[in-house]
């Protein structure tokens, strides 16, 4: 069965980010916002931190000791993505490795990434089953008990097939279908024009709990069709409709440009609620500094009374192209670091 974020025990991973043609000022206020985030999360569930061999010095003198570090390769810092999709069984818990296609092609070298979850599971000795199609863990969203909501646009872009014939499409979903097998698939046709993703589900709907969907308000009309196919049993929330941010091009201006990565600065930020982190006690709300971040926390927190709701700051983090969920990941539990 594939797991929810509150059902692995382990560490809530965050990978350190320290690309200089991707984040601002040689990425130091991503890493002070990151560190910040994982100081949040740490008061309610352990954390970890992965990062690349030659910046560990470095993350090392500038994260605190309470926070533990593991060297590992990766070429940007989104472990969502770029990480396994968890599955449990009787036989223990199973790394799903897919293809990563550093979305479409957002920068040209993807070779660490690609490696990314053979490393970590030879590190931390869990089972590993590759899958030869392209599959970022934003896409997909399950509540635990059979549910499996996925973004169309997303998978059959990065999969290549966008424009190809229905039966195509037929054939790449049923090949999902197969290999995350649930007792029900949603698939989600809409995406956010902004989301350089091309569409990533944990920007639309995402699951709070085996019974409450969060979905973006906007996107109650528009995926009408699919939220019916929903069991009756599935309260929806919806959370403050997604908005876009124009960023300020001299913020900028420290971003190093490098052929094949795309610029920082001219596109619109992509600010989205439903980009939550939910642990087995937390939920940690992304705020951006607009006047509907406080309603966004008051919904999550009305909804599950039983959790703790806390509002972290993710202006930095959509500044290199996602949110508090894109840049984590949760792990089963480790009887080592």
């Amino acid at each position: 069965m594939l797991c929810p974020d509150w059902q692995l025990e382990g560490p809530l991973l965050a990978l350190w980010p320290y690309r200089i043609d991707v984040w601002r000022e040689h990425a130091r206020p991503i890493q002070t916002q990151l560190t910040d985030f994982l100081l949040q999360v740490q008061v309610h569930h352990p954390v970890l931190v992965g990062v690349h061999p030659r910046e560990l010095v470095r993350a090392r003198r500038f994260l605190p000791m309470s926070i533990p570090l593991v060297p590992i390769r990766y070429n940007d810092a989104w472990p969502r993505d770029i990480g396994p999709i968890w599955t449990h069984s009787a036989a223990g818990f199973c790394a799903h490795d897919f293809r990563f296609s550093a979305w479409h092609g957002l920068y040209p070298n993807s070779h660490d990434d690609q490696r990314f979850v053979r490393d970590l599971c030879a590190h931390f000795g869990w089972q590993r089953r590759t899958h030869p199609q392209v599959l970022e863990g934003g896409a997909l969203s399950t509540n635990g008990t059979g549910i499996v909501c996925w973004s169309r646009r997303s998978i059959e872009r990065n999969n290549g097939i966008s424009k190809a014939s229905l039966m195509t499409k037929q054939r790449l979903q049923q090949s999902f279908e197969s290999v995350i097998v649930g007792q029900q698939h949603l698939w989600f046709e809409t995406a956010h024009a902004a989301d350089e993703t091309g569409g990533h589900i944990d920007n639309i709907a995402q699951f709070l709990a085996p019974d409450i969907l969060a979905i973006d308000a906007d996107m109650s009309a528009t995926e009408a069709r699919t939220l019916q196919q929903l069991p009756s049993n599935i309260q929806l929330v919806e959370l403050p409709p997604t908005t876009t941010i124009q960023p300020l091009r001299q913020d900028f201006g420290t971003v190093q440009r490098r052929r094949g990565v795309m610029p920082r600065g001219i596109q619109p930020l992509l600010a989205s609620y439903i980009n939550f982190v939910r642990t087995p006690t937390a939920v940690f709300v992304p705020q951006f500094g607009l006047t509907t971040d406080a309603e966004a926390v008051r919904r999550i927190k009305s909804a599950l009374p039983q959790l703790t709701t806390v509002p972290v700051a993710a202006n930095e983090m959509i500044a290199g192209g996602g949110g508090p969920h894109c840049l984590t990941l949760p792990l089963p539990a480790l009887t080592r670091y």
